[in-house]
């Protein structure tokens, strides 16, 4: 298990029991156990995978934010090295990593996303 400075920590959103959005900061990798409606993942400098309920399954690179509309998310699998779907040692074409910056947030629009959460 691998850990990164705060400033670059992975942030999933999900929507609480009464419909609310709130987080949960991850700065290590691993295997997160979880069973709610996934809102997003602010990907940070990590790179992984977000198990779904019924077995399938999508990946999130570095810099990237992943939204999940409301599937319920049961696992994520935060990778200690770039996993290669986003162009780690076994992929050359890192074809999921954003180049447009359509799916990357700001500093200041990830503090104002973390100040509504609990």
């Amino acid at each position: 298990m691998g850990c990164q400075p705060v400033n670059v920590a992975l942030y999933y959103w999900f929507y609480t029991s009464s419909g609310a959005l709130d987080y949960r900061m991850y700065d290590c990798s691993g295997n997160k156990g979880l069973n709610s409606d996934g809102y997003a993942v602010d990907a940070g400098s990590w790179s992984g995978y977000v198990r779904f309920s019924g077995g399938s399954w999508t990946w999130f690179c570095d810099n990237e934010v992943l939204y999940l509309e409301g599937r319920r998310v049961v696992r994520l699998d935060i990778a200690a090295s770039r996993i290669t779907e986003c162009g780690g040692l076994a992929s050359a074409d890192g074809q999921n990593q954003p180049t447009d910056g359509q799916n990357q947030l700001s500093a200041e629009d990830r503090l104002a996303l973390v100040g509504q959460g609990s």
